[in-house]
């Protein structure tokens, strides 16, 4: 069997990756980050994080060297690299997944400022604005909407 678990807490930059478990019970790869060390990691090559909680990682100019300064094997190494890859090609997912939820909603952002800057320069004239409210699909109502200090926009039913 193999278990998923993924989260990434941002306020910490926390990650737990992948864990998976063999059929006896035993764990095959776990990895996790936050807090001070690196669980998971045999090897530390975990730098400080950037401005937005993305860990670093250490550029290790001489792998021998490295490796005998941390008394580790070059299979703990690698081990500890696909770790890390793993984890940021997760992030990357991640931010690439935000970053269409947000494009998409651009055009709906736009027509809504549209529509409280028309609301605005009315308000500036004193007019009042005529309007039809969708009802349902098929029934539509008619009204005058006299000038307000504040604009309610409903958000859906789907968001919290």
């Amino acid at each position: 069997r193999t278990h998923f678990r993924r989260l990434i807490n941002h306020r910490s930059s926390s990650i737990i990756m992948a864990s998976e478990s063999k059929s006896d019970g035993s764990v095959v790869a776990a990895a996790g980050s936050g807090g001070g060390g690196v669980a998971g990691l045999d090897v530390n090559i975990i730098g400080e994080p950037n401005p937005r909680g993305i860990p670093t990682m250490k550029f290790i100019e001489d792998v021998g060297e490295f490796l005998e300064a941390e008394g580790a094997t070059v299979k703990d190494l690698l081990g500890s690299l696909q770790v890390m890859h793993s984890k940021y090609e997760l992030m990357q997912r991640l931010f690439r997944s935000q970053r269409s939820d947000v494009s998409q909603k651009v055009p709906a952002i736009e027509v809504n400022l549209k529509v409280i800057r028309t609301l605005e320069a009315k308000k500036e004239a004193g007019d009042t604005i005529t309007t039809h409210f969708n009802l349902t699909d098929s029934v539509h109502a008619k009204a005058l909407v006299e000038p307000e200090d504040r604009v309610g926009l409903w958000l859906g039913a789907g968001v919290m």
